[in-house]
């Protein structure tokens, strides 16, 4: 094999440094531009080990409890009563509690704390606590073994925070500037949430004028439900399903005018629907805007605040076996 000369391994080495350099830019460059955490998450739920357990017996033979252990897995903070979590799938009479005992329960805490990041971009984990449903027991005598699902249901509200850079100046139609580019893709950052914001395209409409778009897009695997229903009642008629309240902020002084927010009466805030009333539809929904950029000198990238506000269902489910001790046979 033919070695190399000290030139050629030289220049191996500089050209492998370079590459580590470039690596580490475009890092730094990606991390001065990470506005949020991220992540596609809002509450995670898992029931607590044991409780409740595989099986019980019939008869009042077994006691137990049923747990649910609720992390903040997004960014947004979630106050006590914006939550409310919900057993369902058994029949309360028959485990020896009342309905309303299995309703509505929430979290002992004042809040929920979201995840957030250090000033050194260490990353904090979110909230957690735990929600227990105590004193059931299966009351009733049964010929043989069954089983039933217990689900356990969580309606909270959520909100996601997003940033959408757009290119800003009055004359549209000169020869681009190496700031920035009017016409084409631009980039999109959402806190950690169900719901985000993406595809945004920018255009110039006319002297004066930019044209800008953007996808609403559910990345959950849950249910929205519009912050008018804090039940979130999932049924077909419920016309409450799907909606996201959404506020679009300034950018360069001024408040953009949008197209399809229902009872907007500023062009800048109002309810979108994400999707139909059933699932079967595609979870997006995209939005166009106009602003007007008469008045501005210069050439620069500003960035647009988008909050949306919504209810998130969400739900996890064990199954729980039912044995016949045959008391009384």
């Amino acid at each position: 094999m033919k070695r190399l000369s000290l030139v050629q391994i030289i220049a191996v080495i500089v050209i492998i440094v370079m590459f580590l350099l470039v690596g580490c830019e475009q890092k730094t460059v990606e991390e001065k531009k990470a506005y949020y955490v991220g992540g596609n998450q809002g509450i995670q739920m898992k029931f607590v080990d044991g409780a409740p357990p595989d099986y019980v017996f019939d008869n009042g033979q077994s006691p137990f409890a049923i747990g649910v252990k609720l992390e903040n897995k997004g960014e947004d903070v979630v106050e006590q009563d914006e939550i409310k979590l919900t057993i369902q799938g058994i029949d309360a009479n028959k485990f020896g509690v009342s309905p309303s005992d299995l309703r509505d329960a929430t979290i002992t805490e004042p809040e929920l704390l979201g995840v957030s990041k250090t000033v050194t971009g260490d990353i904090l984990k979110g909230g957690e606590t735990e929600i227990y449903f105590s004193d059931l027991n299966y009351l009733e005598d049964e010929p043989g073994t069954f089983t039933r699902n217990i689900r356990a249901s969580i309606c909270y509200n959520y909100q996601t925070e997003s940033i959408i850079e757009l290119c800003i100046k009055s004359r549209l139609y000169e020869e681009e500037e190496a700031i920035c580019s009017i016409s084409g893709p631009k980039e999109s950052f959402n806190s950690g949430a169900p719901i985000h914001i993406t595809s945004v395209t920018e255009n110039p409409l006319g002297e004066g004028k930019i044209q800008f778009s953007f996808k609403v897009e559910h990345v959950g695997s849950g249910k929205i439900f519009s912050i008018n229903d804090d039940q979130c009642e999932d049924i077909k008629t419920n016309i409450e399903r799907n909606k996201v309240y959404i506020e679009i902020g300034q950018i360069n002084g001024r408040f953009p005018t949008c197209n399809g927010l229902e009872g907007s009466l500023t062009g800048h805030s109002g309810f979108i629907r994400i999707g139909g009333l059933t699932s079967a539809e595609p979870a997006t929904r995209t939005i166009s805007c106009t602003l007007d950029v008469s008045d501005v000198e210069g050439v620069f990238v500003d960035n647009l605040d988008i909050l949306l506000d919504y209810n998130y269902l969400d739900y996890i489910e064990k199954e729980l076996e039912i044995r016949d001790v045959s008391i009384g046979d």
